[in-house]
């Protein structure tokens, strides 16, 4: 096993350091030996660590120091430096303004929006995104707007909508690798719901935008489905193709411009709600001039943000609280914000600069790096950060909606797991605390690199160790 680069001898010697004297202490260690041993981690780096927060005392660790992938572990970092920088009842927001507005008519002669990254407009905090963009007009018709002529004007200049560099070409249409967006609807991800009767074919959009951006253009066959969705520069998503006769399919499109997908579902929302309203958008860094402040729209505490991120392994989320993170400090482009993450955790004694390469927020990136006594420093810091809204309490947990909710079900790790997964291509994460059965509360991590089998074989493994973990 390439487990230490030492003997076998001494990985076991490592795993058995601190556990104390006992029956079921020497039953979890046996059967952690024997997990380490299974062959089909011959030639994978595989890194171990656990500490008991009450005593303080490390139980386990192999590879503690080893720079490894951490693959989506990467978002608790991104999770504990937004609780570092932000404070967990930061809130996000969009500003409204409005030009000669009338508060008779509730007209104005024009209106500009203005986004500092706000990831909740999404069907992670609704029921769909279209009532996500609704809940944005419901602000604007709050303060008494009926409408406006004149232009839509977008200001999406606090963040800029590049995908860091690193990110994997292949990976780029799917909607977990989605642009970020300081003006963002639906994770920057338009979902396409197209159908077919015996004659015609239609399609649906999630979030609905006004009919002015939507062309679409299907028809129904006897052949198979084959359906195209794109964004022009104009922000119109044109659907077209063929639709299988008396079928329906779903489709996601990751947009090119996030800006003018919320502008579009933004006056979607605002005819829905009826509203007077302009189908002239455009995009501006500047506030153009005569407009005053009208509204503000806000998003969920960052502890349930955070929280939705974790459990969900939500990248678009990770990547808009990076961006947010670094905009604030004047660095919101992918390798500023990515710095900025890193001096936070520096900064807070989570990590030794040599122990953290950060390149993006939600660990997509294979060229992020860390050793893994990063993570368990932070899970161990932040168990007792805030008491009211544990940290503990935004991680997956078996059997419960999340990432684990298929995951060590029905096992004595039900109700005393509570973790972040993560996998990449030959890289799988496991970290999180667990409440043993005899009593305290253990952090641990579990990061294994370089395998060729399929990550399924290696969550199995990670499973088996955390059910001996709970023994302990």
């Amino acid at each position: 096993m390439r487990i230490t680069k030492v003997t076998s001898a001494a990985v076991l010697a490592a795993v058995v350091m601190a556990f104390a004297a006992g029956a079921a202490n020497a039953q979890a260690r046996r059967s952690i030996e024997q997990i380490l041993n299974d062959p089909v981690l011959k030639q994978s780096t595989v890194a171990l660590l656990a500490k008991d927060l009450r005593t303080g005392q490390t139980l386990i660790s192999i590879n503690s120091d080893r720079m490894m992938i951490p693959a989506s572990n990467m978002k608790l970092v991104t999770g504990a430096a937004a609780m570092l920088e932000l404070g967990p009842a930061f809130k996000f927001h969009t500003d409204f303004m409005t030009k000669n507005f009338n508060p008779s008519t509730g007209l104005s002669d024009g209106i500009y929006v203005k986004g500092y990254g706000d990831p909740s407009i999404s069907d992670r905090f609704y029921a769909t995104a279209g009532e996500a963009m609704d809940a944005h007009a419901a602000q604007l018709k709050k303060n008494g707007f009926k409408g406006f002529s004149g232009v839509l004007w977008l200001d999406g200049s606090f963040m800029d909508n590049m995908r860091p560099a690193s990110w994997p070409q292949e990976d780029l249409s799917w909607c977990y690798a989605p642009r970020p967006g300081a003006l963002s609807a639906a994770g920057n991800c338009a979902r396409v719901t197209v159908s077919a009767g015996a004659s015609s074919a239609k399609a649906a959009i999630d979030p609905p935008v006004h009919p002015s951006f939507l062309r679409v253009s299907l028809k129904a066959t006897t052949g198979n489905t084959s359906v195209k969705v794109s964004q022009d520069d104009k922000g119109v998503i044109t659907v077209s193709g063929s639709v299988k006769k008396n079928t329906s399919a779903k489709y996601e499109h990751t947009v090119r411009k996030p800006t003018l997908l919320y502008g579009a579902a933004l006056l979607g929302a605002m005819k829905r709600a009826g509203m007077k309203v302009s189908a002239d958008m455009r995009e501006t860094s500047d506030l153009p001039p005569g407009y005053l402040g009208f509204a503000r729209a806000v998003s969920p505490d960052l502890a349930a943000v955070t929280a939705q991120m974790e459990k969900h392994s939500d990248n678009f989320i990770a990547e808009q609280i990076v961006r947010t993170m670094g905009g604030l400090r004047g660095a919101s482009d992918a390798p500023g914000a990515a710095a900025v993450v890193k001096d936070i955790m520096v900064r807070a004694n989570m990590a030794a600069a040599s122990d953290l390469t950060v390149v993006d927020g939600s660990g997509l990136s294979r060229e992020n790096r860390l050793a893994p006594k990063v993570l368990l420093t932070l899970l161990s810091s932040f168990y007792n950060f805030n008491p009211g809204r544990p940290f503990q309490d935004m991680l997956a947990e078996p059997g419960v909606k999340g990432t684990l909710e298929k995951r060590l079900v029905n096992t004595s790790a039900a109700g005393r797991l509570k973790a972040k997964t993560g996998a990449l291509r030959g890289a799988c994460s496991l970290s999180g605390y667990i409440r043993p059965v005899y009593g305290g509360s253990v952090s641990f991590v579990m990061i294994m690199n370089g395998y060729s089998v399929h990550s399924n074989q290696i969550r199995a493994l990670q499973d088996e160790l955390v059910l001996a973990l709970v023994e302990m």
